[in-house]
């Protein structure tokens, strides 16, 4: 009787646990193919920062917003992190940033009719660009649009800046290389795709992270975490085993 009064204690006790495993909630973008609701397969931030945190046992549930509000989003108090961005010093000043998580380049986007040579930002002088709402640009980018050398066409998507390149609105938008790749040939005819190329030279190379809001005590421990799982699933090859399928985009 003892033993059996013994067992269903340790059962109830591990189901209590089971049932207290904590949920982050996380505040993310569609930008696929690293954040995706629509594409689950090409999730690939995502998946690496679910599978991360898994390995402390801590499960996570992403909520999906345009990207302008995400930020506004994850600085309240309903989320415990959001996925993913840049570093940026005004960010930095509300956020801890996790280790890397992505590496990827920007190239500026142009149609094929209308070639795009530059060296510096200032080689650009007088062109239009197409640039989307929420997103993290080049300081030198950013002061060019600022100072009206170069005129910004603000978008609330991707999509849109593509769309105006294609009607001769803009001369060129700025994007990540995967992510634009990805775009074009899941959105757009091949025909269109064939109109459009990028400037082999990078406009930036930038490193995207996980944000822990620093008004909230529990970021530091998350954090820690989370740069913990994140370490694992590079040393296993987990992670590259997860961005292998993104490396190869076609156009």
């Amino acid at each position: 009787m003892f033993k059996k009064t013994v067992l269903v204690f340790l059962l109830l006790n591990l189901s209590l646990l089971c049932l207290g495993n904590e949920t982050l909630k996380i505040a993310t973008g569609e930008y696929p193919p690293y954040t995706s609701k629509n594409d689950p397969v090409n999730n690939a931030v995502n998946i690496v920062v679910a599978e991360a945190f898994s390995k402390s046992g801590i499960s996570v549930q992403f909520e999906y917003f345009p990207w302008a509000r995400v930020y506004i989003e994850a600085k309240g108090s309903d989320f415990d992190a959001t996925s993913y961005w840049f570093i940026s010093e005004k960010r930095k000043k509300d956020f801890y940033y996790s280790d890397t998580i992505v590496n990827t380049p920007t190239y500026f986007y142009h149609l094929k009719s209308n070639p795009i040579s530059w060296k510096v930002i200032p080689d650009l002088t007088g062109k239009r660009a197409a640039v989307t709402r929420g997103y993290t640009y080049s300081d030198e980018f950013v002061k060019a649009g600022d100072s009206g050398n170069i005129d910004f066409y603000w978008n609330n998507s991707d999509k849109q800046g593509f769309k105006m390149l294609l009607a001769g609105r803009v001369d060129l938008f700025p994007m990540e290389f995967y992510p634009g790749q990805y775009l074009l040939v899941r959105e757009f005819s091949k025909k269109q795709q064939q109109k459009i190329t990028y400037s082999k030279q990078e406009l930036s190379s930038s490193t995207g992270h996980l944000l822990f809001p620093k008004h909230k005590t529990s970021s530091t421990a998350l954090l820690e975490k989370f740069n913990s799982g994140l370490r694992q699933l590079k040393k296993e090859g987990r992670f590259d085993e997860i961005f292998r399928t993104i490396t190869e985009p076609t156009q």
